[in-house]
């Protein structure tokens, strides 16, 4: 058999994807894998008769030429991924002046400071409010910059210079408004403007250019297992600033690169744009293009999907719509603020009015297929954060535990499932803390 190394996920994920062994079989060979470190899976899909030892070299040689245009297509990106320009205030406000929709004016100097700051520091936020100094997120905590307070006009000119006359009208009728700002090609934020006591004010979250890889994000290669369904539901769930956001899209990215699906995201704002690779991707954004997740979900079905991203499951009926569609044969991801997998499944349940619960238990556990729990903790150098996940298949085991409603005994399930990939967050706390990548301090307060 050939010796190319092949990367663990991906030749199970090809020989899948070219039929050449079902799912059941690819599970018990990963689990088989699990329990014998250092044995390839190639040779144990040999050894259990699913492939012969030149389909195995086959599927590797497809490997390795995917590994080789990845490679190529990342050496690109970052050939075209906007870098902070030489020559300091200047070059930010040329890069700036040279986007579309930022309204008519020069972007004022208030704001071209705070972007220059915020790329100095690192930072992943920037919040801009009247009659205050301008403080920055960085690595999960807020800092203060060397910029002085905001006068009322300084935040008024800067808003007029990231919103257009709707999203203007908008603020003023509501208070409140979200939206996406680019400059084309390069940086991009998501963007909350607001009123409150003291006059105006902006929030505004820094987007990669390109949506990130699992890798990128540090997270487990098994998270991979996600998107090799075809239909059913998947939940990927967290506190606000978790990373919920980038790790659905390095799982939409993973179906783009691999397979040729139609997928159509609701977003709230859309945050990654995703080009056209081996999938058509068609990006709704809430109030610019559709007026709720529900009518977006009512209007996707009619769209011939094959996978729906919701941005944000938040109340009952798109919670019920999301559960229909992935009944109905499309593979559905999306995302909710619980704590973890037990609470993720109690709260969607719960959603429900309480006649209505058993049906619904029913229902989600013949369609939910995973759910994706995450924290992030400070690395130990404090030059970056590091994903705290926990990983639930939804095993037979998992489905008539829903069924019967007594999700309490997840826990215990989980523990004895680790050698099919489960995994709770004290096993992903025990990994980061034996590889050095987060000291004992921080593992202690998490547990």
């Amino acid at each position: 058999m050939s010796s190319t190394p092949v990367r663990l996920g991906l030749l199970g994920r090809l020989a899948l994807h070219r039929r050449l062994i079902t799912r059941d079989q690819l599970r018990e060979c990963l689990s088989i894998q699990g329990r014998s470190p250092g044995v390839r899976l190639g040779e144990i899909m040999v050894r259990r008769g699913y492939l012969t030892a030149q389909q195995v070299d086959q599927l590797a040689t497809e490997q390795a030429g995917w590994e080789q245009r990845e490679l190529a297509r990342r050496r690109s990106a970052e050939q075209e991924t906007w870098q902070q320009p030489d020559g300091g205030l200047a070059a930010v406000a040329e890069a700036l002046h040279q986007g579309e929709g930022m309204g008519a004016g020069r972007p004022p100097e208030t704001l071209l400071r705070l972007m220059h700051e915020a790329f100095e520091l690192g930072a992943s936020d920037i919040h801009l409010h009247a009659g205050a100094r301008p403080w920055y997120r960085r690595l999960g905590e807020i800092v203060t910059g060397g910029a002085g307070v905001s006068e009322p006009d300084d935040v008024r000119s800067a808003l007029s210079a990231l919103m257009d006359e709707e999203q203007l009208a908008r603020l003023e009728e509501h208070g409140d408004v979200d939206f996406a700002w680019q400059i084309p090609g390069s940086i991009r934020f998501r963007v909350n403007a607001f009123a409150d006591a003291r006059g105006l004010g902006v929030s505004m979250r820094l987007i990669p250019a390109r949506p990130p890889s699992l890798a990128d994000l540090g997270l487990p290669r098994l998270l991979a297992r996600c998107v090799s369904y075809h239909q059913g539901l998947v939940l990927v769930t967290g506190p606000s600033g978790c990373g919920k956001t980038s790790t659905v899209a390095a799982l939409v990215r993973l179906i783009n690169e691999e397979r040729r699906q139609n997928i159509i995201t609701v977003e709230d704002p859309i945050e990654y744009l995703h080009p056209t690779i081996e999938s058509n991707v068609l990006q709704r954004q809430l109030g610019d293009h559709v007026r709720s997740f529900s009518d977006a979900l009512r209007g996707a079905l009619r769209q011939d999907p094959d996978v729906i991203v919701v941005g944000e499951m938040r109340d009952l009926e798109t919670i019920s719509l999301a559960i229909s569609a992935a009944e109905t044969g499309h593979l559905v991801l999306g995302t909710m603020h619980t704590s973890g997998a037990v609470g993720t499944i109690d709260r969607v349940i719960g959603s429900f009015p309480a006649a209505q619960q058993a049906g619904v238990r029913s229902m989600l556990s013949e369609s939910l297929r995973a759910v994706v729990s995450q924290r992030l903790l400070m690395r130990r150098d404090r030059k970056a954060r590091v994903p705290l996940t926990e990983l639930v298949w939804a095993s037979a085991a998992v489905a008539n535990l829903i069924r019967e409603g007594r999700t309490y005994q997840l826990p215990n399930l989980i523990q004895l499932g680790r050698q099919d990939g489960m995994r709770s967050f004290q096993d992903s706390l025990a990994e980061l803390v034996e590889a050095g990548l987060v000291d004992e301090e921080v593992a202690r307060g998490q547990a």
